[in-house]
């Protein structure tokens, strides 16, 4: 038996010792729940469900525009046919809507980065627009893209002018049924600031 000048009694050292690994056993615990949850919890928002495009947050600004190229070019740049390295190169005009109000332009390259039609084009996409611009970039299965008709996700990585801290997602679709692909339409789901 111990006296405790703190409690003015008599107590049990062996008491004691047992209450002190307790509470160091518990903090320990508690450390570690605290280190999981910060480390695993921003993970929950990367696998979680994506919200449709009417339904984001606030602060996510959805631009739609269908694209009309007037300028497009090929360059096979390695062996003849499909190869790894060939650019499409490609500028037109941004509309609300097909048969709309002019509302900016755009331009950008798509690069081949396997032999085949099927294999994976990487392509890079500004987008100007009254008071800046909006740069895309994004990994797609070129079948998929120019072949099939798909919609294909693509990542926004930055903007100029009041865009310059932009920042989101979108998706472009290239109809099958217009020849050499002239045409395309994009949503945006801009967030800013």
């Amino acid at each position: 038996m111990r006296y405790s000048l703190y409690q003015g009694r008599a107590e049990d050292a062996s008491n004691k010792k047992g209450t002190v690994v307790e509470m160091i056993r518990t903090a320990i615990t508690a450390a570690i729940v605290a280190l999981f949850s910060f480390l695993l919890l921003p993970m929950l928002g990367a696998f979680g469900q994506k919200a449709d495009a009417d339904e984001l947050a606030p602060g996510v600004t959805t631009l739609r525009f269908f694209e009309h190229d007037t300028q497009q070019t090929n360059l096979d740049l390695l062996r003849s046919g499909e190869s790894p390295g060939d650019q499409s190169l490609f500028a037109g005009d941004l509309f609300d809507h097909a048969g709309g109000t002019q509302v900016g332009h755009t331009a950008g390259q798509c690069t081949a980065l396997s032999g085949t039609a099927a294999g994976d084009i990487l392509c890079i996409q500004t987008f100007v627009l009254d008071g800046g611009q909006i740069t895309t970039h994004g990994l797609a299965d070129r079948a998929a893209l120019f072949g099939r008709g798909e919609t294909v996700p693509f990542a926004i990585v930055g903007g100029t002018g009041i865009y310059s801290n932009v920042r989101g997602d979108g998706t472009i679709q290239v109809p099958v049924d217009v020849p050499n692909q002239t045409d395309a339409n994009f949503v945006l789901n801009v967030i800013t600031g």
